[in-house]
């Protein structure tokens, strides 16, 4: 019942059902800009922290008509010249409903086209690691879009925590256009908003390929720049059982088998879900 009032509410969302009864994700297609003229209203409200008004047809984020019109809508320079690089784009996101071993009540989100993730954003500030769960399934890297997902929407029903995920997933899907949009203008992305802190500096080596540019956004390769630190980090804070020094003499070959892992993890979990939405 609650999966067919959301399809019906939030129209760019269709339920693909999985193999065992219950179980199955949400395929929403959504289009977030805003229209041309309300496009920097939308980015100071976020900015402010203000309600954004998110259109249920397809995702597309509108000012709200409740913001008093003679409040100031100012917004960063660097943002403003970067808007107009902004393109009309759909997103295919899968939006699992129900993960209580990944983010609690949180449903997860991973985008399927185009991929969002740290294999092609090393430099990204709002996702999620990867992980595997119910020892046998691989979740992708996903949006953090809500810093308290411990606490998403507590005591609320399944209908209103994943109707507000869906409103949640467009306002970060616009957030990321413009990161990405500043990202090609400064080399550095802003991302508009609040938002939990980055990425720890030591899990970038299990998925961030050697050869790719740095994760600090200076076009430097990663393995010439901060990977040496970073790994100095993660053996430090996560492979205390191994032996420092002969992680640190085989740095390269330690480095490649875990991005190659989770690279190929990632390459098949998207092959299962564009497969079952064809």
């Amino acid at each position: 019942m609650e999966i067919q009032q959301l399809t019906e509410v939030f129209h760019p969302a269709k339920w693909v059902q999985g193999k065992n009864s219950g179980e199955g994700w949400f395929l929403l297609e959504i289009n977030p800009l805003p229209p041309e003229d309300q496009i920097e209203l939308v980015v100071s409200d976020i900015e402010s922290n203000k309600r954004v008004f998110v259109g249920y047809e397809t995702g597309k984020l509108y000012h709200s008509e409740h913001c008093a019109s003679e409040e100031a809508h100012t917004i960063d320079e660097r943002v403003k010249k970067a808007l107009k690089l902004l393109q009309n784009e759909t997103f295919k996101v899968v939006v699992l409903p129900k993960s209580p071993e990944l983010l609690a009540t949180q449903p997860v989100a991973i985008a399927v086209e185009p991929e969002i993730n740290y294999f092609l954003y090393p430099d990204h500030p709002h996702l999620n690691e990867d992980g595997t769960y119910n020892s046998n399934f691989y979740f992708p890297h996903s949006f953090c879009y809500k810093h308290d997902h411990l606490k998403f929407r507590e005591g609320k029903d399944l209908y209103a925590r994943v109707l507000d995920a869906f409103e949640q997933i467009s306002i970060w899907l616009f957030r990321h256009q413009v990161w990405v949009a500043t990202r090609k203008l400064y080399g550095k992305g802003i991302w508009i908003g609040k938002g939990t802190p980055p990425l720890p500096d030591e899990n970038f080596p299990r998925f961030l390929n050697a050869e790719s540019d740095c994760r600090c956004g200076n076009k430097v390769k990663y393995k010439d720049c901060h990977m040496k630190a970073d790994l100095y980090k993660r053996v430090d804070n996560f492979e205390k059982h191994f032996d420092k020094q002969h992680i640190m003499k085989n740095w390269v070959e330690f480095q490649r088998s875990w991005y190659d892992e989770s690279l190929k993890k990632n390459n098949h979990s998207m092959q299962l879900f564009k497969k079952a939405m064809m």
